[in-house]
């Protein structure tokens, strides 16, 4: 599953940016920025929100693949009518020591814009699917290590 296009040609195409997928400061001290700030933490971060929302298909398979339009984001806190089955919440948070005094970067895809993640499932399903049942539909929070 992909967050986000790395082949945008402007901030305007990248279309959760400031909202699902945004810049801000290492302290949390901004709001959702479509672009990287200069930050007195010296470091930047940069939040990746997954769509959560699954229409039950998988239409393909292999290294190079993915689901993508399989997947949307809830609208108003819930999943539309066509994706009924809700996934747990993915958000990759990643910092870039960059210093004080830049709020500039590029990104291996291009602009700051350009950014997204790439998301694959390598856990061992019988555990996650403990996990699942016994933390988020039971509503547990598990903590940061949980046993499957």
């Amino acid at each position: 599953m992909i967050a986000g296009d790395a082949h945008v040609m402007s901030a305007a195409e990248q279309k959760e940016l400031g909202s699902e997928i945004y810049w801000g400061c290492s302290d949390n001290s901004t709001d959702k920025l479509t672009a990287p700030p200069s930050c007195e933490t010296g470091a930047i971060s940069l939040h990746v929100g997954f769509p959560n929302c699954w229409n039950g298909k998988v239409t393909s398979r292999g290294f190079g693949r993915n689901d993508t339009r399989n997947v949307v984001y809830p609208d108003d806190d819930r999943c539309p009518r066509r994706f009924p089955y809700v996934l747990p919440r993915l958000i990759f948070r990643i910092e870039y020591p960059v210093g004080t005094t830049t709020g500039k970067i590029t990104l291996a895809s291009g602009p700051s814009y350009t950014m997204h993640a790439d998301f694959w499932n390598t856990w061992r399903q019988p555990a996650l699917a403990r996990l699942v049942t016994s933390c988020l539909r039971a509503a547990v929070d598990c903590g940061n290590n949980p046993r499957p």
